[in-house]
C-alpha cells in the first residue's frame, strides 16, 4: 500500500500526545501516588465488569436447573396419576424431591376439615431439615384461617411471604408459624372436585426469603397436580363405591331369583305329591312317594317318616336316603326309636305340631343318649 503524507502525519501527531499523555501519568504517579489508585480502580473496574455476568450466569444456571428438574419431577407425577396411583402415595414419593429442588427447609401437605370451617388441619406428609420441628400426624388449629383465608385458596390464590413479621398476618397465624419455625413460606390450595381438600407448603425456616417467580409458579403447578390426584382420587372411591352397590343390588337380584325359583320348584313338588296321593289310597306308597320326593327336592341325605305309638315311642316306617346313610327302615324291619324325652312329654312340642329345625347338633342342647343315637344314624 502507498501511504499518504498526511496520513503519516496524523499517525505521527497521535503518537507525540500518546506520548505526553504516558509521562503525565509517571509523573503523578512519582508525585502524588496515584499509580496504585488508579491500576486498583482499573483492577476493580475489570472485576465487577468480569463479576456481573457470572452473578447472572448463576441465577440463569439455577432458574434453567429449576426448570429441568422441575419439569421431570411435573411428568413422574403425571404418570402416577395415569397409572391411578392414590394421591398419599403421591404425596410420600415426590415430596423429599420437591424439597431439594426448592432448597427449602420443609415441605408439607396438610389436609384441612371442612366441617370445623378449615380451622382444624393435619399434616399427612411432610419433609423437612434434621434441626427444625416436625409436623407430620401433628393436628393442627388456626381459627383465623377459616375466616381470612379458606375463600381465598377455595378460588385459588396462592401466597408468597417473604418474611411472616413483614406480611401484616394475624397474630394467631404467626404463633402458629412461629411453633413450627417458620420464617418465609409459599402456600397453594389443594382442590378436590371444587372444594378445598388441604394445602401444599413449602417453608424457610433458618430466615427471611425472596421467592422467585419461577418457584412459585413451580408449587402452584405441583398443587394443580396434586389437586387432580386428589380428584381423581374421589372419582376412583365413588366409582368403586357404585360398583359395590351394583354388585349388591345384582347379588340380591340372584337371591331373589333363586328364591322364586325355589319357590316354584316346590310349588312343582307338591302338586306332584298331591297327584300321587290322589292317585293312591295305599298310605305307604303315599309316603313312600312323598318321601322320594321330598328327598329330591331339598337335595338333603335323608327325608323319614317316624309314628308315634301310644307310649310315645315310636319307629320308622319310611324312608328315602342316599346310598351313604345307615337304613333306618329296611325290607320287613323298622327301628325302633325309644326317645325317652319324648315318652316323658308324650312327643313334647310335636304334639302341638311344632316344627324344630336345627343347624347343627352339637349346638342343641341334647342329652348324651339322643346324640348318640343321631350319630349313629
Amino acid at each position: 500500500r502507498a501511504w499518504m503524507k498526511r496520513i503519516c502525519s496524523r499517525f505521527w501527531a497521535l503518537l507525540f500526545h500518546y506520548s505526553l499523555a504516558f509521562q503525565r501519568r509517571n509523573f503523578l504517579a512519582l508525585t502524588l501516588g496515584i499509580e496504585p489508585l488508579l491500576c486498583i480502580a482499573a483492577t476493580e473496574e475489570s472485576s465487577i465488569t468480569r463479576i456481573h455476568p457470572l452473578i447472572h450466569e448463576q441465577h440463569h444456571n439455577t432458574s434453567t436447573m429449576l426448570q429441568i428438574k422441575g419439569s421431570q419431577l411435573l411428568a413422574e407425577i403425571v404418570a402416577k396419576i395415569h397409572h391411578r396411583q392414590n394421591s398419599q402415595n403421591i404425596f410420600d414419593a415426590t415430596i423429599e424431591t420437591i424439597q431439594q429442588i426448592l432448597d427449602a427447609d420443609r415441605v408439607a401437605v396438610f389436609q384441612l376439615d371442612a366441617s370445623s370451617n378449615f380451622a382444624d388441619g393435619i399434616c399427612i406428609a411432610e419433609k423437612v431439615v434434621a434441626h427444625y420441628p416436625l409436623a407430620k400426624n401433628l393436628n393442627v388449629f388456626d381459627d383465623c384461617f377459616g375466616e381470612r383465608l379458606a375463600k381465598k385458596y377455595l378460588f385459588g390464590h396462592v401466597f408468597a411471604v417473604r418474611d411472616i413479621y413483614d406480611a401484616q398476618l394475624s397474630e394467631c397465624h404467626i404463633k402458629l408459624l412461629e411453633r413450627f419455625q417458620i420464617r418465609a413460606n409459599v402456600v397453594a390450595p389443594l382442590i378436590q372436585s371444587s372444594q378445598l381438600w388441604g394445602l401444599l407448603c413449602v417453608h424457610q425456616c433458618s430466615g427471611p426469603r425472596d421467592w422467585k417467580e419461577s418457584e412459585i409458579e413451580f408449587v402452584k403447578e405441583l398443587a394443580n397436580l396434586f389437586s387432580v390426584a386428589l380428584s381423581q382420587d374421589q372419582l376412583i372411591q365413588t366409582s368403586q363405591a357404585n360398583a359395590d352397590q351394583l354388585r349388591s343390588y345384582l347379588h340380591q337380584a340372584q337371591l331373589q331369583k333363586e328364591v322364586e325359583s325355589r319357590k316354584a320348584k316346590h310349588a312343582r313338588n307338591i302338586s306332584k305329591v298331591i297327584k300321587q296321593i290322589r292317585q293312591s289310597l295305599d298310605t305307604k306308597q303315599i309316603f313312600t312317594s312323598c318321601t322320594y320326593e321330598i328327598q329330591h327336592a331339598l337335595a338333603c341325605d335323608r327325608v323319614a317318616i317316624y309314628r308315634f305309638h301310644a307310649d310315645w315311642s315310636g319307629e320308622f316306617i319310611v324312608e328315602s336316603a342316599g346310598s351313604s346313610c345307615i337304613p333306618l327302615v329296611e325290607e320287613n324291619q323298622n327301628t325302633q326309636w325309644e326317645d325317652t324325652y319324648l315318652q316323658e312329654h308324650q312327643g313334647g312340642q310335636y304334639r302341638n305340631q311344632e316344627t324344630t329345625l336345627t343347624a347343627d347338633i352339637y349346638t342343641q342342647d341334647y342329652t348324651d343318649c339322643h346324640l348318640e343315637i343321631l350319630e349313629y344314624y
